[in-house]
């Protein structure tokens, strides 16, 4: 599975992905509950050129740890052996993604999560926000490939009447996206994939609070 992090700017996408490095290395609750993930990355004691040469059962692991994705340890019985998360900026090259695994094997996105992708200057600038609609339309809806479906979840908040998180929640103007919201409050989704209602059921609970 790939799962495509795309928000606001290139520079908050990559703090999103340096967050998930953390609690994937540092994080003692997700070892406990996921050791065949965590594990193999704190073993690398923040070296990433240790993921060249790591090996489990005499398999290399393909750590992947750069600054713009990581690829979980290949790990045989994991759910999440060899996933990978990668992010861009909205506006970026979004375009066309995917990773060429180690057996030659190229595979697109079946998850994309849209973290707040507008700023409050894009908010109140009409253009912006058709721009980021249609980047939504085609682009991202088109990462999983021609004529393929691909779950997708986008924690926003509403920054202006009519502006694009407005008009994505709106269920009249986009059904598809299955829009709610609550009174602290937006979140959009489309749960077309399990770990999607994992992360809206997350999502909610942190809403809530």
């Amino acid at each position: 599975m790939a799962v495509g992090a795309a928000r606001n700017g290139r520079a908050h996408a990559c703090d999103t992905l340096d967050s998930i490095k953390t609690e994937l290395d540092g994080n003692d609750l997700l070892l406990v509950d996921y050791p065949e993930v965590c594990f193999p990355i704190q073993a690398l004691d923040g070296i990433a050129n240790r993921a060249n040469g790591q090996l489990f059962q005499e398999r290399r692991t393909q750590i992947g740890w750069t600054a713009k994705q990581i690829v979980l340890p290949t790990i045989d019985g994991s759910i999440a052996s060899g996933a990978i998360i990668k992010v861009v900026g909205l506006t970026g090259r979004i375009r066309g993604m995917k990773f060429k695994r180690p057996e030659k094997k190229s595979i697109r996105p079946s998850l994309v999560v849209l973290d707040d992708p507008q700023s409050d200057e894009s908010a109140w600038s009409l253009s912006q926000c058709a721009n980021g609609e249609a980047i939504l339309a085609v682009a991202v809806l088109g990462l999983a490939g021609p004529s393929k479906k691909i779950s997708r979840m986008m924690p926003c908040t509403v920054i202006r009447p009519g502006g694009m998180a407005d008009s994505i929640l709106d269920r009249d103007k986009h059904p598809e996206w299955n829009g709610e919201t609550n009174a602290n409050g937006q979140f959009v989704s489309n749960e077309r994939d399990p770990l999607a209602q994992v992360c809206r059921d997350s999502c909610r609970g942190t809403a809530k609070r």
